[in-house]
């Protein structure tokens, strides 16, 4: 059995491991190509573009995350967005609406449909 490489990233550290996946690909192609087969990637906050190889990429956005935006490329589209939260993963910064670190609620319908729809 193979494990399986999963990682997540919040907003800069997106585009950390996007530059540090291209110069694997660069200097080490086979070793790019086992990582991605087995990679699953999850970025939070920014959309970043990653090396093509790696196909199982997950952008999570938040509705009221105008940093994020300003951090992402307006050409990629975001699998979940997630509503009434903003870029902090402090969960004790809350007077502007629910923090990205935090989980999905009974009201959050956009996340429930975007849950359904199977695109995780």
């Amino acid at each position: 059995m193979r494990t399986r490489i999963r990682t997540n990233r919040h907003s800069k550290g997106n585009l950390v491991l996007s530059e540090a996946l291209y110069a694997i690909e660069g200097e080490h192609p086979l070793l790019a190509e086992a990582v991605a087969t087995r990679s699953r990637i999850v970025t939070i906050s920014a959309k970043v573009g990653m090396p093509s190889l790696f196909k199982d990429v997950i952008d999570v956005v938040c509705a009221w995350d105008w940093f994020g935006a300003l951090n992402s490329r307006p050409d990629i589209s975001a699998e979940v967005v997630v509503p009434h939260a903003w870029h902090s993963t402090n969960p004790d910064l809350c007077s502007l609406g629910r923090p990205a670190s935090e989980g999905q609620t009974d009201d959050d319908r956009q996340w429930d449909d975007n849950d359904r729809s199977g695109r995780h």
